[in-house]
């Protein structure tokens, strides 16, 4: 009886017009997903800049930004961006890698450089590798482990049918490891030190960035995603991502706002 009244009380302030944008959206992102199963498509391709890109999908989300990437409609001009930076640049470390796109694009522009894509999502890293695998690339490998300010084991609840991590949170010693227990590591424990990142982790962000003091030292250029909502999961406000950044002598140009959770950031050293 609660439960009904609880989705009753739900059904009354529901935003009507919220949920008809997203549930037609849902209902879009399945039905390109299963007229790609029932055509027996078991990759999508697109170009960046002249490079093709081939992704696999599992999940219909998946499927969704492949096909985006396939119709050359997934933030087209920030992938030019990314492609060009990354040309120019050793190695690469692509945090919070999902599919793996620009952790690929990288490792294809610059044929020479070291491509180092993080993701923690178990569903995500058997899209990445089997995505290094259809684009035939020898330079460009996986971690799966969470980057964060500190070392560990954490546990973090993820969207089945997206891939997407919510709140990553330690697990103690003495505590059983679960089902998405992975690693966590921070970016000055690594051996190699990256001249281009791209981060995209849901919130993390600073928490990745407080883990990188030395890292940071060497000036990296940084395409950063913020997510102020998730930041706040982390007991974190967006102006202490800013202030850390600030004392580590960087600066940024807002690149733009995919929507009212997320903006894209390209973060630069000052001289």
């Amino acid at each position: 009886m609660n439960t009904f009244i609880k989705k009753f009380k739900t059904l009354i302030h529901l935003d009507w017009k919220w949920a008809r944008k997203y549930y037609s959206k849902k209902a879009k992102t399945y039905f390109l997903y299963y007229v790609s199963l029932l055509l027996g498509r078991k990759y999508l391709s697109g170009t960046v800049d002249g490079i093709e890109i081939k992704l696999c999908f599992f999940t219909p989300y998946h499927h969704l930004i492949a096909y985006g990437i396939h119709k050359g409609k997934q933030e087209p001009w920030m992938m030019l961006m990314w492609k060009k930076a990354a040309e120019n640049n050793n190695v690469i470390y692509d945090i919070g890698g999902y599919n793996g796109i620009f952790g690929l694009v990288a490792a294809k522009a610059n044929p020479n450089a070291t491509v180092i894509i993080f993701e923690p999502s178990k569903i995500n890293a058997e899209h990445i590798r089997q995505n290094i695998k259809l684009n035939n690339l020898q330079n460009c490998s996986l971690q799966q482990m969470a980057v964060s300010d500190k070392k560990g084991i954490v546990s973090f609840s993820s969207k089945k049918t997206q891939g997407t991590a919510d709140h990553i949170t330690y697990i103690t010693k003495g505590e059983e490891k679960n089902d998405d227990g992975v690693e966590s590591i921070d970016l000055d424990s690594l051996s190699t030190v990256p001249d281009l990142i791209k981060i995209d982790a849901e919130g993390a962000e600073f928490s990745i960035l407080k883990g990188a003091e030395k890292t940071l030292s060497r000036k990296p250029q940084i395409l950063l995603e913020v997510h102020p909502h998730y930041l706040e999961k982390y007991g974190v406000r967006e102006e202490d991502l800013w202030s850390l950044l600030r004392n580590k002598k960087y600066g940024w140009w807002f690149l733009d706002s995919t929507s009212d959770l997320t903006s894209h950031y390209l973060v630069y050293p000052k001289n």
